[in-house]
């Protein structure tokens, strides 16, 4: 999965980068029977990713719930939380999500409730706390000002965004 983070307008103009986690180095939880969580980024259930460097954190969990299994996924009160149903369905506070959808997960207490239907399912978790400030979208650009957009659109124009290096 490839995964683009708005940042704060402090961190707007980084140099880019990119993060890469090898599949064996991706800490596993198993909360509750049939289900298991791959804590790809930040942390979750008491486990923490090696993954470093985020300007924004985020936590991304990958989730797969067996036939009828059921989830509670921690949202801390000052976080924000999204799902995206990759396979299979589940239900989500009384929600049933079919595969492809997307919802959020701003549950009672932090908590969230997910229940897999009967052909399981794979789920992506992104928690995140809100940036609290204007988005406004242009091309590939993510800024906080018309004017910020149309300055980004030209120093891509003129070859001034930076180079990610090699790094796999």
């Amino acid at each position: 999965m490839q995964l683009f983070v708005n940042l704060a307008a402090a961190h707007k103009h980084a140099a880019p980068g990119a993060l890469h986690l090898a599949a064996a180095d991706v800490p596993v939880v198993v909360p509750s029977d049939g289900v298991t969580v791959r804590v790809v980024t930040g942390s979750a259930l008491g486990v923490a990713s090696p993954l470093e460097g985020l300007l924004t954190p985020v936590t991304l969990l990958d989730v797969d719930l067996g036939a009828g299994a059921a989830a509670e996924i921690p949202v801390p009160p000052d976080r924000r939380a999204v799902l995206l149903v990759v396979s299979g369905g589940l239900t989500v506070a009384g929600t049933t999500l079919p595969q492809h959808a997307v919802a959020s997960l701003d549950g009672p207490a932090g908590l969230v409730g997910a229940v897999a239907g009967a052909e399981g399912a794979t789920v992506v978790v992104l928690v995140g706390a809100p940036i609290a400030e204007p988005v406004l979208f242009g091309g590939p650009f993510c800024m906080n000002t018309r004017a910020e957009l149309a300055d980004a659109e030209q120093r891509f124009r003129r070859g001034e965004m930076g180079r990610l290096a090699p790094s796999f």
